[in-house]
C-alpha cells in the first residue's frame, strides 16, 4: 500500500448478539512489518460512487517534436557514392519518447545538410549542447531535402558529388525569434531589482 492512494475493500461482518436491537461495534485495523497493527480512522474511509458515464475515453497525442529523441536510420547517415543520391530517414518523436504519428508543427521543420570541417560541442550532460553554427564549425557542402513520408517519418536525400569525409548536420528550426538572456547594462548586469523591489540576479530581462 502507498499513502494517499485509494484501495477497494471488501467487509463483510456478522453480529454474535442475541438481542434484536443491540449491536456489535467493529473496528477495521491494519498492520505492516514495519507498522505495528492500529485502527483505521473512519476519516480515511471513503463510500464510492460511480460517476454516470465512466469510464471516459482518454485519447493523450505526443507532445511537440523533440530533437535529442527523434532518431535516423540507414547506412547513408556513414557511407555514400559520389553522384549517387543517398538517403536516410528519420522518425520523429517527442521529449517522452513517443512515436509521432504525424507531421511536425507549423512552421518547425527538419534540416539537414552535409558539412566540412564540423564539430560539436563538449558532451556535458550537466549543460546545455548547443550544435556550434556553420560560420563557428563547418561549411555546408551539399545540400540535403527532406520529406514527409507519413507516421511522423521523414526521408531526407542528399547527392554528394566530391570524395572526402564529411558531417551530416541534423537539426529542428522552430519559430520564435531570437532566444537569448538580456541585461540592461553593458556589462552584461542589470540593476539588481525589479520596479517592485524584487531581485531580479537571475531573471533575464
Amino acid at each position: 500500500l502507498e499513502k494517499n492512494n485509494y484501495y477497494e475493500i471488501l467487509l463483510a461482518g456478522k453480529t454474535t448478539t442475541t438481542g434484536t436491537i443491540n449491536t456489535a461495534p467493529f473496528q477495521l485495523r491494519w498492520e505492516a512489518s514495519h507498522h505495528a497493527a492500529s485502527v483505521i480512522s473512519s476519516s480515511r474511509l471513503f463510500v464510492s460512487h460511480h460517476i454516470s458515464n465512466s469510464p471516459f475515453k482518454l485519447n493523450v497525442l505526443p507532445a511537440i517534436t523533440c530533437a535529442s529523441t527523434s532518431r535516423v536510420y540507414r547506412p547513408a547517415l556513414t557511407l555514400t557514392t559520389a553522384g549517387v543520391m543517398a538517403s536516410f530517414t528519420v522518425q520523429s518523436k517527442d521529449a517522452f519518447d513517443n512515436i509521432r504519428v504525424l507531421s511536425v508543427e507549423d512552421s518547425t521543420a527538419f534540416s539537414f545538410s552535409i558539412v566540412a570541417n564540423a564539430s560539436l560541442p563538449e558532451d556535458d550532460s550537466n549543460a546545455n549542447r548547443v550544435q556550434p553554427s556553420e560560420d563557428d564549425a563547418g561549411v555546408m557542402a551539399f545540400s540535403a531535402s527532406t520529406f514527409y513520408i507519413g507516421n511522423g517519418g521523414y526521408q531526407v536525400n542528399y547527392t554528394a558529388t566530391k570524395r572526402g569525409v564529411y558531417n551530416v548536420r541534423g537539426q529542428i528550426m522552430q519559430p520564435g525569434g531570437v532566444f537569448g538572456s538580456y541585461y540592461e547594462n553593458d556589462d552584461m548586469t542589470d540593476h539588481g531589482s525589479d520596479t517592485l523591489g524584487l531581485a531580479t540576479e537571475t531573471k533575464p530581462f
